[in-house]
């Protein structure tokens, strides 16, 4: 795991732990898939400043690297999938950091972006898996389809989660300081 990850999993934790001090007790559901669904998001896209930093460093690399065809997708098509793909990654890191503190705009952003991140992860799901190796079409298409169920899956239950009643309350409601037994006495 990277620095990166490590910093941004720890702003994450100390984040949702302070927003959840603020209505303890209440939307508990809510708050578990909440934490699970953000720390998902945060571990699979904290790394993307360390290539975002090794991209702009070693941008004629990178464009020879990723200009490569590589089984169905002509060479010209990945590299603009892998810039695609690193917008799409920073966009839903910054989007998860706002989700700590219930933004229901960036709630309603990640809806959107899920599906564009399905595609972006497939293509580098498939990529990554057949770079340098033989040409069985076959395998090209169950490493795709393999890809795309997985990542669809993943981002299918997020869908359903942040669409549910429960959480849509958990957005919608400021939360509010649960005062302390004794000082309502």
């Amino acid at each position: 795991m990277t620095g990166f990850k490590i910093i941004a999993l720890l702003i994450l934790a100390f984040g949702l732990y302070h927003n959840y001090q603020q209505d303890a007790g209440q939307h508990r559901k809510a708050k578990t898939w909440q934490a699970i669904c953000l720390a998902l998001l945060v571990q699979a896209y904290a790394g993307i400043f360390g290539q975002l930093g090794w991209l702009v460093s070693h941008w004629a690399d990178a464009q020879q690297k990723f200009g490569v065809a590589v089984g169905y997708v002509p060479g010209e098509a990945h590299w603009p999938l892998y810039l695609l793909h690193i917008g799409l990654a920073l966009l839903a890191l910054l989007t998860a950091m706002r989700m700590i503190n219930r933004s229901d705009a960036a709630r309603r952003r990640l809806l959107w972006l899920l599906p564009l991140l399905v595609l972006a992860e497939t293509f580098s799901f498939y990529r990554g898996w057949l770079s340098g190796s033989a040409e069985v079409p076959l395998m090209h298409a169950f490493v795709l389809a393999l890809g795309f169920a997985f990542n669809g899956a993943v981002a299918l239950v997020m869908h359903l989660v942040y669409r549910s009643q429960f959480m849509r309350a958990f957005y919608q409601t400021v939360p509010v300081a649960v005062a302390e037994p004794a000082a309502l006495a």
